[in-house]
């Protein structure tokens, strides 16, 4: 069997001057610029964003920070749950 070996040089990404004081909260809306982060009335998160891919991700991050940390600790925390053996965690991780 043969493996081979694929080097990929990173992107090239424009400086992009967005950080978390950018972002106006306003009636639970979470916005920057043209983009949008807000729980409709059903309950569901929603979000409009525009921009370049990279921009892309770093508004998204930026406008659900708190759901995205919540969200990482609670599948850990289920995670652990259900693998209560810190050895036998570390193994599943390879």
């Amino acid at each position: 069997m043969a493996y081979g070996l694929l080097m990929l040089d990173p992107p090239e990404v424009e400086h992009v001057d967005i950080s978390s004081e950018s972002i106006n909260e306003v009636d639970g809306v979470r916005a920057f610029k043209g983009n949008f982060y807000r729980q409709n009335e059903s309950g569901l998160w929603e979000a409009y964003i525009e921009g370049k891919p990279y921009e892309r991700g770093r508004v998204f991050g930026l406008l659900a920070q708190n759901e995205v940390v919540f969200q990482e600790e609670s599948f850990i925390g289920q995670i652990q749950k259900l693998v209560p053996s810190e050895w036998f965690l570390n193994t599943l991780k390879y």
